[in-house]
C-alpha cells in the first residue's frame, strides 16, 4: 500500500502547484481515529472477512471538518465476489450476474459497504453538473466492471440520478453480460455512425440505470475510442444524464486510453490488492496526471 499512497500524494503534490482541482473522496483511516492532514483515506469496502482482518468502518468518529479538506486522489479497498442469491432475495432482473451485490442483496453488508463507497464520491464531486467518470485498471482482471456496476447500481436505486453505463472495453467487453443484454446495438454503431445515441442506449430494467454496451464486433468501420466521435458522444451523454460511468480499458499508455481518460472528468484505476506495492503501479498513477488525466482514486480489488 505505500508505494500506492506515495504515488497518490506526489499526484495531488504536482496538481497543487499546478493549481488544478479535482474530485476525492473522504473517509475514516481504519488504523486511525483522525486523518493527518495530507494524508490518503482509505475505505475498506466489501467481505465479508474476519473482524480482526478487516476495521470497521466508522463515519461518526470523524467529525465533520470547519474547513474542506483539499481534493486529492484517494485510495479505497474493495472486497468483491458472487454471493450465493438468498432466498427472498429481490428476484429483480433475474439477467442481473450474482456479481451486482448492490441489486440482489440489498441489505448485504456488501451492498452497504457499496453505499458507502456511492456516497462518498458523490460527496466529493463539485458543482451539480453531470460528470463523466473512467474506471480503469493497471492489469486486466482488476475487477473494474465489478466495481463499476455495483457502483452505478447503488446510485441508480438510493439517488435521483440518472445514470448511464458505457462500456467502452472494446477488447474484453463485460458490461452486456453481466446486465444480460444483448452486445448491439452499442458503442461501436454510434462510433461508426450507424446509430444515434439514443437508439443504442438502453434501459437495464433498474429504474434510472441504462446503458450502452460495447455493441457487434463485426462493427465497420473500427470504433475509435480516440476520436472527436467518442468527445462528442460524452458531451452528449453529459446533457441527457447526471453520471456517466465509462467501463474503460487496461491504462497501457495507448494514445486511444489516454485520450479517453482526458475526455472524463475523474480518472479511478482499480489493481489486485497483489499489485498495489509493486513498482509497475507506482509509475502508473504517476503517468496518468503527466498524461494530462485527472487521476481521483485507487480502487484496491480482493477476491
Amino acid at each position: 500500500m505505500g508505494k500506492v499512497l506515495d504515488a497518490l500524494r506526489q499526484a495531488q503534490a504536482r496538481r497543487n502547484q499546478a493549481g488544478k482541482d479535482a474530485p476525492g473522496l473522504q473517509a475514516v483511516w481504519p488504523e486511525e481515529e483522525l486523518l493527518r492532514e495530507g494524508e490518503m483515506p482509505f475505505i475498506e469496502v466489501g467481505g465479508p472477512r474476519a473482524p480482526a482482518e478487516v476495521p470497521a468502518i466508522l463515519p461518526s468518529r470523524v467529525p465533520p471538518p470547519a474547513v474542506p479538506p483539499p481534493p486529492g486522489p484517494s485510495l479505497m479497498t474493495v472486497l468483491f465476489r458472487p454471493l450465493p442469491l438468498e432466498p427472498g432475495a429481490l428476484p429483480g432482473p433475474a439477467r442481473f450476474a450474482p456479481e451486482l451485490v448492490a441489486y440482489h442483496q440489498p441489505d448485504h453488508a456488501v451492498s452497504g459497504q457499496y453505499r458507502d463507497l456511492a456516497g462518498g464520491v458523490l460527496a466529493a464531486l463539485p458543482g451539480e453538473r453531470a460528470r463523466v467518470l473512467l474506471f480503469t485498471s493497471a492489469v486486466a482482471g482488476a475487477g473494474t466492471t465489478t466495481v463499476l456496476l455495483n457502483a452505478a447500481v447503488t446510485w441508480a436505486r438510493q439517488t435521483s440520478l440518472r445514470v448511464v453505463v458505457v462500456d467502452a472495453h472494446l477488447r474484453r467487453s463485460a458490461v452486456a453480460v453481466r446486465l444480460g443484454l444483448s452486445e448491439s446495438p452499442g458503442l461501436r454503431e454510434v462510433l461508426a455512425g450507424q446509430l444515434p445515441p439514443e437508439a443504442a442506449v438502453r434501459p437495464t430494467g433498474l429504474t434510472g440505470l441504462s446503458a450502452l454496451t460495447a455493441g457487434a464486433p463485426e462493427a465497420a468501420p473500427p470504433a475509435r475510442l480516440a476520436g472527436e466521435g467518442m468527445r462528442a458522444l460524452l458531451r452528449r451523454l453529459r446533457e441527457q444524464f447526471d453520471l456517466v460511468l465509462v467501463d474503460g480499458p487496461c491504462w497501457d499508455g495507448r494514445p486511444e486510453v489516454v485520450a479517453l481518460g482526458c475526455a472524463c472528468d475523474a480518472v479511478f484505476v482499480c489493481l489486485p490488492e497483489s499489485e498495489q506495492d509493486t513498482d509497475e503501479t507506482a509509475d502508473l498513477l504517476q503517468v496518468i496526471p503527466e498524461q494530462g488525466a485527472t487521476l481521483s482514486g485507487c480502487v484496491v480489488t480482493s477476491r
